[in-house]
């Protein structure tokens, strides 16, 4: 991914300086203004590694820096079965099949995913996802948040409010 990063900005002129580290052990002292984690990351991480993060991104966040993190709603839609999405890019065929399963008393999400790509002679490549996730509501991550920054809000869909119906969760908190 930084390979594909550096060039791109390479070849729009910009001077960006990319590195590649470890969340939990980033060691710059207030040089951001808002440090993100995207695409669930954050729920790859127990809750004592998230007080490593939240503690190394406090760290390296200017006064009034911004901490912004998405995370799933576990439970959306209630479904027990696979999810697909069948898209045609271009030539290809793009088939996504995920499926989850959920164990509460551990609070742990097992999420699989089958990648298929279908050309038009039949050429497939297809992977295979198995990832177990840490589950966290929005209580639950305000609460560990708040013990490292000094205002916390959780948003529902991109929205200033929750609901029942938000699929994803957004952590917004300030230094």
């Amino acid at each position: 991914m930084l390979r594909v990063a550096r060039r791109k900005a390479e070849a729009r002129g910009l001077n960006i300086k990319f590195i590649q580290g470890n969340a939990l052990d980033m060691s710059f002292e207030e040089e951001f203004d808002a440090v993100t984690m995207f695409f669930s990351s954050i729920m790859y991480f127990d809750d004592s590694a998230i007080r490593e993060l939240f503690n190394s991104v406090k760290r390296a966040l200017r006064p009034g820096g911004v901490f912004i993190a998405d995370f799933p709603c576990w439970f959306y839609g209630g479904n027990d079965g696979p999810i697909v999405w069948d898209e045609r890019r271009g030539y290809e065929r793009l088939v996504i099949t995920d499926w989850r399963e959920v164990e509460p008393a551990f609070q742990k999400l097992h999420f699989k995913r089958l990648v298929q790509i279908i050309r038009p002679n039949g050429e497939t490549k297809a992977f295979f996802v198995d990832d177990e996730l840490n589950i966290y509501t929005p209580r639950e991550m305000r609460l560990m948040a708040e013990k490292y920054f000094k205002d916390v809000r959780i948003y529902g869909n991109l929205r200033r409010s929750l609901a029942p119906s938000d699929r994803r969760y957004w952590l917004v908190a300030v230094k």
